[in-house]
C-alpha cells in the first residue's frame, strides 16, 4: 500500500512506539491519508496546498494528527490534548507567530500579516468572458521584459 503524501507508517511508529503493533496497511488508507487531507484543509485558508514532500512542519503536524486520530477511541483525553496542540501550531502558522520549515530548515512561512506575491501589485485583468479574450497585464509583460534585458 502506498504511503501518504507527507508521512508513512514508519514516521508515526518511530515517534509513537506504542502504536507499533499495527501494520502500514491497517493505517495508511483509514488514518494517514485522511489526516493529511485534514491538515491541508486546516492550512488551506492561508497557504497553497498540497505542500511539497520536503515540508518538515507539515510532516510533523501530520504525524501528530494521525496519531491523535489513531488513539481517539482508546484514549480520548490524550487524543484531544494532541489535537489541541496541533491546532495551536496551525493557528501560530496562520497568524505569523511561526513559520514553516523545509527539511533543510529554510523558512517558507508568511512574514507578518501578509503573504508576499511577486505579482501582487499588478492590476487584475481576468474577468467573466471568453478564454480567448483574457489578457496578461501589459505592465507585467513590460516589467518581465525589462528584467531579462
Amino acid at each position: 500500500m502506498a504511503a501518504g503524501r507527507y508521512i508513512d507508517w514508519s514516521a508515526i511508529a518511530d515517534r509513537y512506539p506504542t502504536v507499533g503493533d499495527l501494520s502500514e496497511s491497517d493505517v495508511t488508507t483509514p488514518y494517514i491519508v485522511p489526516s493529511e487531507f485534514e491538515i491541508d484543509a486546516m492550512l488551506a485558508t492561508h497557504f497553497t496546498v498540497p505542500f511539497s514532500s520536503n515540508n518538515y512542519t507539515v510532516h510533523d503536524l501530520a504525524i501528530d494528527w494521525t496519531y491523535a486520530r489513531l488513539i481517539k477511541r482508546a484514549h480520548p483525553d490524550l487524543s484531544k490534548m494532541v489535537m489541541d496542540e496541533v491546532k495551536g501550531k496551525i493557528m501560530d502558522l496562520k497568524t505569523g507567530k511561526a513559520v514553516m520549515l523545509t527539511n533543510s530548515f529554510d523558512s517558507v512561512g508568511a512574514v507578518g500579516d501578509l503573504i508576499f506575491s511577486t505579482t501582487q501589485d499588478y492590476p487584475p485583468t481576468f474577468g467573466v468572458g471568453h478564454d480567448a479574450d483574457m489578457l496578461i497585464s501589459s505592465e507585467q509583460l513590460y516589467d518581465e521584459q525589462q528584467d531579462r534585458e
